[in-house]
C-alpha cells in the first residue's frame, strides 16, 4: 500500500522536472517563436502560481505522506 504514495509523489516530482524541461527545449530549439515565448511563459507561471516545487520540500512530502496514508493509500 506504501508504495502508492510514493509513486504517486514521485510522478507528481517527474511532472515539475518535464515541464521545466519541456519549456527549455522548445525555447532552445525555437527562440525566435513568439508562440513558443507565450506557452512557455504560460506554463511555467502557471506552475509558480500553483506551488513551484513545492512536491520536493520535505516538509510536504511529510504531510503528503501523513494525509495520503489516512485515506488508505
Amino acid at each position: 500500500m506504501a508504495i502508492r504514495r510514493y509513486f504517486l509523489q514521485v510522478v507528481v516530482m517527474l511532472g515539475d522536472v518535464c515541464l521545466l524541461l519541456a519549456c527549455l527545449y522548445l525555447l532552445c530549439n525555437y527562440p525566435q517563436s513568439i508562440f513558443v515565448w507565450l506557452i512557455c511563459a504560460a506554463g511555467f507561471f502557471s506552475w509558480k502560481r500553483s506551488g513551484g516545487f513545492m512536491a520536493w520540500r520535505p516538509d510536504n512530502i511529510r504531510n503528503f505522506m501523513a494525509n495520503a496514508k489516512k485515506i488508505g493509500l
